[in-house]
Formats: structure tokens, sequence, C-alpha cells
């Protein structure tokens, strides 16, 4: 285990109570850190997510059918929301969830 830098302990202190130690201290990795999966993963969450839009922007009308602009496939609009979804996962938020490797 690391010794506690001692700036920090020092900064603590004073908010301890009496027979409170600290036993660890870290702080976070500031750096962004990309795996060799991400090589992959970066372009295929890209091409996941943008189908994903597309589709639902398809689907709800927003381009239109070309016979009825107006009309709106509900089916298609509740059937690509889970695949939004996970695109949006696989774009952003497996950046946003700890990995330990």
């Amino acid at each position: 285990m690391p010794p506690i830098n001692s700036s920090s302990l020092t900064a603590v202190q004073p908010e301890l109570t009496s027979g409170e130690t600290v036993l660890w201290a870290g702080q976070p990795d500031t750096h962004v850190i990309f795996h060799r999966e991400d090589l992959i993963m970066v372009p295929f969450s890209l091409l996941w997510g943008g189908f994903a839009v597309f589709w639902e922007a398809g689907a709800s009308g927003y381009w239109g059918t070309g016979a009825h602009p107006s009309a709106q496939w509900t089916f298609g609009m509740l059937w690509g929301i889970p695949f939004v979804l996970i695109g949006q996962y696989i774009i952003w938020g497996r950046f946003l969830t700890l990995r330990r490797d």
C-alpha cells in the first residue's frame, strides 16, 4: 500500500474526532485511459449509435416516407429505443464507469 500523502493527511486531520485515524488515502486517476479494445470499440460505438439515431429519426417520420411525410411508425420507434440507449452507453457510459484491469 502506498504511503499516505502528508499534505492530504494534514488537510483532513482537523475533521477527525478523537479516536479516529486515517487508514487509507487516495486520489482519483486524472488521466483518460484508453485500452487496446477501444481501437475497435470507438468506431463500432459511433456506427451503432449513429445508425440507431438514424433509425429513430426515420421511424418517427422526421424525413418522411415519400407518400405520407408525416407518417410515424410506432413499432419502429419503440423497437429503436433500446438500441439508442445501448448506443449511448457504449459511446459515453463505458468511459464513465470505472474499469479495473
